[in-house]
């Protein structure tokens, strides 16, 4: 059985990290686009949630990068999605885009870039058992560390912190 450490800090930071845009987008919501400043925002089109027109999901069916720069409009945030109007080839398209979609951004105007990972989806049972099987080799690997930590008090204690002189190593 894998056990989960209740503190995931992987979770955290990507939570944290997609915070950075979420805010960063509200400010340009709010305020427009400052300077020079411009987004590159890469995301899934397959993300549960993603609303882009037929053709482009077509044109684009894994992933694609829009640029938020001078023609864009209705951009809208809150606490799940971004929404804007883009133009391509001369025609506006409404997208909606939920943050958990988004696989990089950066802001080249100022060096900055972010690269996010995909939300993992929960495929554990209600025992919160994973699915899938151990392989033998996964298995054994588990009984060898299970067995490691049922000797640990067998391990004699050894004092760490000692202090050693580096004089007689350096050169007279």
């Amino acid at each position: 059985m894998v056990t989960e450490s209740p503190l995931q800090y992987d979770v955290w930071i990507e939570e944290a990290l997609r915070g950075v845009v979420k805010r960063a987008l509200a400010m340009v919501e709010d305020c427009g686009l400052p300077g020079d400043h411009h987004f590159y925002l890469t995301f899934r089109t397959q993300e549960e949630g993603v609303s882009i027109s037929p053709w482009t999901k077509q044109k684009y069916p894994d992933e694609m990068t829009i640029i938020i720069q001078h023609q864009y409009l209705n951009l809208r945030t809150d606490d799940r999605q971004l929404c804007l109007t883009l133009y391509f080839d001369g025609k506006q398209e409404n997208l909606v885009i939920p943050f958990t979609a988004i696989s990089s951004f950066a802001d080249p105007s100022v060096n900055f870039g972010l690269q996010l990972k995909v939300p993992i989806k929960d495929n554990r049972d209600s025992h919160g058992e994973d699915d899938l099987e151990l392989t033998e080799t996964e298995k054994n690997s588990t009984e060898i560390l299970e067995e490691k930590n049922d000797n640990k008090h067998l391990a004699p204690k050894r004092d760490l912190g000692e202090i050693i002189t580096l004089d007689n190593f350096r050169k007279k």
